[in-house]
């Protein structure tokens, strides 16, 4: 069996695509990071989400690694979750 898609989440580094027709790196959102539980959870939902509102490979990768850094300035597993109006306005920051 052969893997052809390849998403490596990198923490504060960001995420790394590797796929049948590019390779993508998007960098991590720089913020003050307070608690990282949930972290992969929320980019992994946003990443569902946003594939599912039919965003394109780069722009849906930018929007959960959004969505992941803000969700680290916040305790907790529940709480952090952002919400779409915040992830935009990180993204057009």
């Amino acid at each position: 069996m052969e893997c052809e898609d390849v998403l490596l989440r990198r923490g504060n580094k960001g995420v790394f695509f590797s796929g049948r027709s590019k390779s993508l790196v998007v960098l991590a959102f720089k913020v003050r990071v307070i608690d990282s539980t949930a972290a992969g959870d929320v980019f992994s939902g946003a990443f569902a989400c946003s594939l599912d509102r039919k965003l394109d490979l780069h722009d849906s990768l930018r929007y959960a690694c959004a969505a992941a850094a803000l969700s680290v300035t916040r305790r907790g597993a529940q709480k952090p979750v952002p919400r779409n109006e915040e992830i935009e306005s990180l993204l057009g920051e």
